[in-house]
């Protein structure tokens, strides 16, 4: 028996408006930069989605026909969560492609506490099926679209080639092309020392068996693990199953899915995405380190934990991939365990990406968000990670190598000099396109010479289906662009840096070509692939993240030269702001750097003191229906010391902003403003810029020379830039 909570519809995270629906033509299609503009994929809703349900009406709204596990034309798997009412109680029936199903429901509790018909009806045909409730006279009829449990649902075709790693995970070999391959259940229990051991179902509880309470009742600490694929990445499901000691050995021959009871369930569920941003075209392995798998914690509490290794970013850095399969892992969750009341989003850096680009493009995913080491997203961070592989090479060589350490570290923006070269060691590569994909395809990636049909490992080309393609070279779209970029100008300001000095590094900058080497002119982005970007909804922006509530975690590491600089929370802070004010939903939680890239690790993973406060705290939240009194923005120092408030914790003077200054990164050196999307500026004549008025007649007419068509205006939103053409958007059609 598969246990049913109510039904919790009115969550803080849900869309509030009706999407209509946009004819246009697909994304995908080998268009020229300028052509793609006009075009672009399909809004992937009805008027009676929300969120991740769909309900549909009688005319007269005596009868309401309603899908939970997924929107009506997101179904996967062959089966769906249906629910059916009906006014004054009358008897509904329920047909589904003209077959009566209606023995299949049963009667369950909502939300509001009325009575009303569920079940999973399975056995659904490939494409559209049509469900018809009936009652008293009156009928509801709904579409609803299925799709294969490999996908793809609304992320675009499926990336090829593609590499599949079942076996690493412990399953299986695969059986396709699409890594299909049995799932398999297995259990486990926690010690009274916190440890994991195995467990076999039917045998007598260990006597060091923890024991925990949930609702009230105490329950032993047995943990239900269930692996498979879906989406072609590799699913993991965590859930407390004290009824394991109630299965006899023989109950589970040749059921791989054994009946599970929900009373240790207290009706959340944690969706943990991994770090990373990586394009490897595989499967990936399991999360490790880099986004964490069960956290004993959290399943103690009576939490339930789900992901996808296509939830780990450094599988695939590709936002949109990310959420069909977040939402595809869950609907599964909702079939065969339970229906959520909250899907609250965990992780970190690429998985704190990963929440809030789902929230921005398909709103109503994910109830709450807990971002630690926090991004807005990965195409408007990349500015800054291709900037410091530049800036370092500039560095190595010419007049570049006179200047101090003091001066690098101005114009990079950073507090210490080695974060740029960790960005440059860790992520540059993802312009690069032969490195990054998995090491089982290294025969068939790109070489320009010897495989220039090859496939190319870019961040671009795993992005495709959203980014479209370029048809003078037939590679991805790249929304790259540093024209017109002064870099070091807030140096010079500062004086840290003199006129020529900049003007020397502004020379010699230079930028990449499409292969991702240097070359000495600037890279220019085509108007196409900007004006793609935008418009897909690409970038993290406020209008969507402000229904959602929202907990950022920064982990202050920026004196250890970490990647995870600070700045980036405030940028984010920036984003959602509207008229001068803070949003209501967003809040930051800053820790001690205490123990360097452990203490990094330690966060994304969930394995410090505390490190699950937030998603309690967004539990509180969701449950309250508004931000609890208690639940605030906060810092804790280095000594453990713990300070509450508003914002004017971080923007007064005091022991908040004192111990975790905020720093810059190089754009925002060279005059880009917190909070604005620029891939490409606008530009304005060079001797123009008021910064110039100080520099000789010399000095103005090398400038002029350095930066022919001007320099950034950044003062003008960013060229290309416009409206997403809407939320929820399909990359398939």
């Amino acid at each position: 028996m598969i246990t049913r909570r109510p039904i919790h519809i009115a969550v803080i995270g849900m869309t509030a408006a009706l999407l209509t629906a946009v004819s246009a033509c697909s994304s995908n299609s080998a268009t020229s930069p300028e052509a793609a503009a006009s075009t672009g994929p399909a809004t992937f809703a009805t008027a009676a989605d929300v969120g991740l349900t769909t309900v549909q009406r009688s005319s007269d709204g005596a009868v309401t026909l309603s899908t939970l596990s997924s929107r009506a034309s997101m179904v996967s798997g062959g089966d769906v969560l249906v629910a059916v009412a009906s006014r004054d109680l009358a008897d509904p029936t329920l047909t589904v492609n003209g077959v009566d199903r209606t023995d299949e429901l049963a009667e369950v509790m909502d939300g509001a506490g009325a009575a009303e018909l569920q079940g999973v009806i399975s056995g659904l045909a490939d494409g559209a099926n049509t469900l018809v409730a009936s009652a008293g006279g009156s009928s509801v009829e709904m579409t609803v679209t299925n799709h294969p449990l490999s996908g793809p649902i609304f992320s675009g075709p499926h990336l090829e080639p593609w590499v599949c790693e079942t076996e690493l995970a412990g399953l299986q070999p695969a059986s396709d092309q699409n890594c299909t391959t049995p799932s398999a259940t297995s259990w486990s229990y926690v010690t009274t020392a916190g440890l994991e051991q195995p467990f076999a179902p039917g045998d007598p509880l260990p006597a060091d068996v923890a024991t925990t309470q949930v609702d009230g009742a105490d329950w032993p600490v047995i943990i239900r693990t269930e692996k498979g694929v879906i989406n072609r990445g590799i699913y993991t499901i965590w859930l407390l199953d004290p009824g394991a000691v109630e299965l006899p050995a023989a109950a589970l021959a040749g059921d791989e899915n054994p009946t599970w009871q929900a009373a240790a369930f207290n009706g959340r569920l944690v969706y943990r995405f991994g770090g990373g941003c990586g394009t490897s075209f595989s499967q990936g392995a399991a999360l490790g380190n880099l986004g964490g798998g069960a956290d004993l914690g959290l399943l103690a509490k009576g939490y339930a934990m789900a992901t996808n290794t296509l939830n780990t970013f450094q599988t695939a850095c590709n936002p949109v991939l990310s959420a069909e399969t977040m939402m595809m892992t869950r609907e599964h969750f909702v079939k065969r365990f339970s229906l959520p009341e909250f899907t609250i989003g965990d992780g970190g850096s690429g998985g704190a990406i990963q929440q809030l680009s789902i929230a921005t493009a398909y709103p109503g995913a994910l109830d709450g968000i807990s971002a630690s080491l926090p991004f807005p997203d990965a195409l408007s961070i990349a500015p800054g990670v291709t900037d410091c592989g530049l800036l370092l090479n500039y560095y190595a060589s010419g007049t570049g190598s006179s200047l101090t350490e003091e001066q690098q570290r101005a114009i990079n923006g950073h507090v210490s000099s080695g974060t740029c070269q960790n960005w440059s060691n860790l992520f540059l590569s993802a312009i690069d396109p032969t490195v990054g994909c998995a090491p089982q395809l290294a025969e068939e990636v790109y070489d320009p010479q010897s495989n220039p049909d090859g496939v190319r490992c870019t961040l671009p080309d795993i992005n495709v289906n959203m980014l479209g393609t370029d048809p003078v070279t037939g590679f991805a779209q790249r929304p790259l662009d540093n024209v017109g970029v002064p870099y070091g100008l807030g140096a010079l300001e500062d004086g840290v840096i003199s006129v020529d000095e900049f003007l020397d590094l502004n020379a010699n900058i230079g930028g990449y070509d499409i292969d991702g080497n240097i070359i000495t002119g600037r890279t220019e982005a085509t108007t196409g692939s900007l004006e793609t970007t935008y418009r897909v909804g690409a970038l993290s922006e406020g209008d969507a993240l402000t229904d959602v509530p929202i907990i950022l975690r920064n982990v202050y590491l920026d004196p250890d030269g970490d990647i995870h600089t600070r700045v980036w929370a405030f940028d984010i802070r920036e984003r959602l702001r509207r008229n001068g004010a803070d949003a209501p939903n967003l809040l930051l939680w800053t820790d001690p750097g205490v123990g360097g890239v452990g203490a990094l690790v330690a966060s994304v993973t969930g394995q410090i003191d505390g490190a699950n406060r937030s998603v309690e705290a967004l539990d509180a939240w969701l449950t309250a229906g508004e931000r609890p009194a208690n639940v605030t923005n906060q810092c804790v120092l280095a000594d453990g010391t713990l300070i509450k408030g508003g914002w004017e914790i971080y923007d007064q003077p005091g022991p908040c902003a004192d111990a975790y200054p905020v720093a810059s990164d190089p754009r925002f050196v060279a005059g880009q403003r917190l909070g604005t999307t620029v891939l490409a500026c606008e530009r304005q004549p060079a001797d123009q810029s008021p910064w110039s008025s100080s520099f000789s007649e010399a000095q103005r007419q090398r400038l002029a020379e350095v930066f022919p068509t001007g320099v950034c205006d950044w003062s003008k939103p960013g060229r290309g830039s416009q409206p997403s053409s809407g939320k929820w958007l399909n990359f398939g059609r």
